[in-house]
């Protein structure tokens, strides 16, 4: 918790703290100002602490996000899935994206694409709900394909947690999908109250295990 309270907060309620505690101290007098100090001291000592806390955070998380950008970039598995999928998009209303589910599509190209790209955000999503990648960095370089995908292949993913009769498949994803579209439209057009319940109403059902409807 401690790493994500912001670094104004921080230094805001440990300046503040220390000013009280100097005021409290000349106003009761030489006999308080030892312990005061100590006190002090010790305020100082855990706000630089926090902070290289904090700071550590943000590197390991960049480090991570970094580290998985590059591996995208020389994965040559997932760059001709991902060109895969995007075709598969392209031609959804020739052969419906849901479809590539189907028993004649076992053992095929598109499912194995289709699975690996998944499988990666999949990942990906999990490592960015615990804090282990840096959400709004890779937000800002794979939001747009990430979106698509979400949106493209909600009826697909319902398929495959049907068939496998498990609504945790694809959970994290499905996560990642519906956040960074909250992040999206909070900069980009006005979204009502009501609307923002919804989702995060969504939110809740999808860590509960429970897929939203217009996902089935």
């Amino acid at each position: 918790m401690i790493t994500k309270i912001r670094y104004r907060y921080i230094l805001l309620i440990s300046c503040s703290t220390i000013s009280l505690l100097s005021f409290f101290a000349y106003k009761l007098g030489k006999d308080f100002y030892a312990p005061m100090c100590v006190l002090i001291s010790t305020i100082a000592a855990l706000t630089a602490a926090t902070i290289t806390i904090k700071s550590n955070k943000h590197a390991f998380t960049d480090t991570n996000s970094l580290n998985f950008q590059k591996s995208l970039q020389d994965d040559e598995e997932y760059k001709e899935a991902i060109s895969t999928v995007f075709k598969i998009i392209n031609n959804r209303h020739n052969t419906p994206i849901h479809s590539y589910m189907d028993p004649r599509f076992n053992g095929s190209k598109e499912r194995k694409h289709i699975m690996y790209v998944l499988n990666t955000w999949e990942r990906a999503g999990n490592a960015i709900l615990h804090g282990i990648y840096n959400e709004k960095y890779l937000y800002e370089v794979y939001k747009s394909m990430v979106l698509e995908i979400g949106l493209q292949f909600r009826t697909l993913i319902s398929t495959v947690q049907t068939q496998r009769n498990n609504p945790d498949i694809y959970k994290n994803f499905t996560w990642l999908t519906l956040m960074w579209t909250i992040r999206r439209d909070s900069f980009e057009s006005e979204q009502t109250k009501k609307g923002l319940v919804k989702v995060f109403e969504d939110l809740n059902r999808i860590k509960s295990g429970k897929i939203p409807n217009y996902y089935k």
